[in-house]
């Protein structure tokens, strides 16, 4: 689902029908948070990402982390609390077993001039990050447990 200039929690709101639907052997990732870059929202943004972890523990879910703006006058202060933000949801994700967190790389070089986009650079940096932890998620989930390959 794709809800361009959409905030985190409109989102979510709009995906809950669909994730109700999955299992286990399923994966939502979410890319969001970007535009929800007054202070405020911030503390509010990393309260909605908490509760829709908790309600969807049922499925897996890669949140990547909320990428920097450079497209905006103060630019370095809301990209510190960004910065804030991703460590704080990154410790929290730790506490969702079927969660897992990505940090993109952030650096100025792999976005558009307009300071907002990743270019095709930093687009194709982000799908090989996709890609490496999709097999990892999915290649431990195929994995028996240890204790069934000693019983074998």
């Amino acid at each position: 689902m794709v809800k361009p200039g959409s905030g985190y929690r409109e989102l979510m709101f709009s995906a809950s029908e669909e994730i109700k639907g999955l299992a286990q052997n399923d994966l939502v990732v979410v890319c969001s948070g970007s535009n929800d870059y007054s202070l405020h929202e911030f503390s509010s943004t990393f309260q909605n990402i908490k509760n829709f972890l908790s309600i969807n523990n049922h499925t897996n879910i890669l949140l990547m982390n909320i990428p920097c703006r450079y497209d905006i006058p103060n630019s370095l202060s809301i990209n510190k609390n960004i910065s804030i933000l991703n460590k704080r949801l990154k410790k929290l994700i730790k506490t969702f077993p079927y969660s897992s967190f990505l940090e993109t790389m952030e650096n100025r070089i792999i976005y558009m001039k307009h300071g907002l986009h990743r270019s095709k650079l930093g687009k194709k940096l982000v799908n090989l990050q996709h890609a490496q932890t999709f097999l990892t998620i999915f290649s431990l989930k195929s994995d028996p447990p240890h204790s069934s390959r000693l019983a074998s």
